[in-house]
């Protein structure tokens, strides 16, 4: 599958989706990934920032190794976040109208 069709198709998951009204949980849900994808864009400013600093290349290091590894645990937490959230709108989904997603290929 190319990336404009798995695009799409995610695309158009979101539509049928959205005739629904969200539960709490995934509004919430949503507002953490919304949070996260700030925060990581914020750290890889950092990122930036360290690698172009004029810092002695050992200080330089120590930098850049700190700010990849918060982007490393901030991207774990925002994928951790985008499956709960995947979980939450299944179930949504399968309360209100029976399981719509298929399992198998």
């Amino acid at each position: 599958m190319s990336a404009d069709a798995k695009g799409a198709g995610a695309a158009g998951g979101g539509q049928a989706t959205s005739l629904k009204p969200e539960s709490e949980t995934v509004k919430q849900l949503k507002k953490q990934i919304e949070q996260l994808q700030k925060q990581l864009q914020a750290q890889q400013q950092a990122l930036q920032k360290a690698q172009a600093s004029n810092q002695s290349a050992e200080a330089k290091a120590v930098a850049v190794a700190a700010a990849q590894m918060q982007i490393a645990g901030t991207s774990a937490a925002l994928q951790t976040v985008t499956s709960a959230l995947l979980q939450a709108v299944t179930a949504q989904g399968n309360a209100s109208t029976g399981s719509i997603v298929r399992t198998t290929a």
